[in-house]
């Protein structure tokens, strides 16, 4: 059975779920939405056949059977509640709403509506963070004391919808808590908005997932891009980089040798890195391919509104924190 599924929001992750969509077998592109002229330049140079439209409410009564809503931040709510109560699937990009009152609103009615309502929190199908969790559920880490995530650089969007905690730290809230089996807990979040933005640029948290405190550092000002994970174990140490889905597990005892005290490098010797293979795959075809079974099966998605929602509650509390309030109303402030 073939899906016919929209676009709505040709913005760089728009465009880049229609490219995979034009090719995915089971789905089927029938439409696209966005406003901007130079939108659908891209949309006639690179979908010649797809219906193109600039009102999400066009898409909404062609009636297709999913859509992805890849628009912006504040755009989730309203246009994701208007597909789920019409029956329409919906993949909504992260996050999944501008407030927790909001993504739990979407939750209830995609229940009760009986549809799937899946969340852009793509990293959870990147198969090195797969095989990090496979390796943490067999033990094989021992118990988990600490996990440091780097996500930095390169640029900070033209213009920017949310702030960097919840475009960027929001995916290590999540995988963290994804790989380790247990929800987050605040204790500290740092971060400000470099002049004269208003939000905010830089952030470091530290979060506690049960026993096991996680640092979480991201930015747009980094120039160069990281995207790494590390994981620190009673029974070995491993690090992940997420671009170029590498493993590394450190599990032996570093060889100490006796030698003169002042002779610094010859007191220890790191272990050997061992790499993990890592079955290759772009994680977004991984996540359109998942949003497309679920909808033939009805099955609940990987990247759920529940846990969506969670991940957006630690990354609204990270806000309030960095400015010093004890709540905020939205997440982009």
């Amino acid at each position: 059975m073939t899906v016919d599924v929209a676009v709505l929001g040709l913005g760089t992750m728009g465009r880049q779920h229609a490219r995979v969509l034009a090719d995915l077998a089971g789905a089927r592109l029938v439409a696209v939405c966005d406003r901007a002229p130079e939108a659908r330049a891209h949309a006639e140079a690179h979908l010649p056949s797809v219906s193109w439209q600039t009102d999400w409410r066009e898409v909404l009564a062609a009636g297709p059977g999913a859509v992805v809503n890849a628009l912006p931040t504040g755009d989730h709510f309203e246009v994701t509640r208007a597909f789920l109560e019409a029956g329409v699937h919906v993949l909504v990009e992260k996050p999944i709403a501008s407030t927790v009152a909001e993504a739990v609103e979407l939750s209830r009615l995609a229940r009760e509506r009986g549809v799937v309502l899946m969340v852009g929190n793509v990293e959870r199908f990147n198969p090195a963070v797969n095989v990090v969790k496979e390796l943490v559920e067999r033990g094989r880490m021992g118990e988990i004391v600490s996990v440091s995530a780097r996500r930095v650089g390169v640029a900070r969007p033209a213009v920017p919808h949310v702030n960097v905690a919840l475009d960027l730290a929001i995916h290590d809230i999540d995988i963290i808590s994804y790989v380790l089996g247990r929800n987050g807990e605040l204790l500290m979040a740092a971060g400000a908005a470099m002049e004269p933005n208003r939000l905010e640029d830089h952030v470091d948290l530290v979060i506690r997932y049960g026993s096991t405190v996680a640092t979480l550092q991201a930015n747009w000002m980094t120039p160069v891009k990281i995207r790494r994970l590390s994981v620190t174990g009673t029974r070995a140490f491993l690090e992940v980089d997420y671009i170029e889905q590498l493993v590394h597990i450190y599990e032996t005892v570093p060889e100490v040798v006796q030698a003169k005290p002042w002779d610094f490098f010859a007191v220890a010797r790191e272990s050997p890195a061992s790499a993990v293979p890592v079955p290759r795959a772009e994680p977004l075809v991984q996540e359109l391919d998942h949003f497309v079974e679920c909808t033939r099966t009805g099955a609940l998605p990987r990247t759920d509104a529940d846990s969506a929602t969670r991940a957006l509650a630690l990354a609204v509390e990270a806000t309030a924190a960095m400015r010093g309030r004890a709540d905020v109303s939205r997440a982009s402030g």
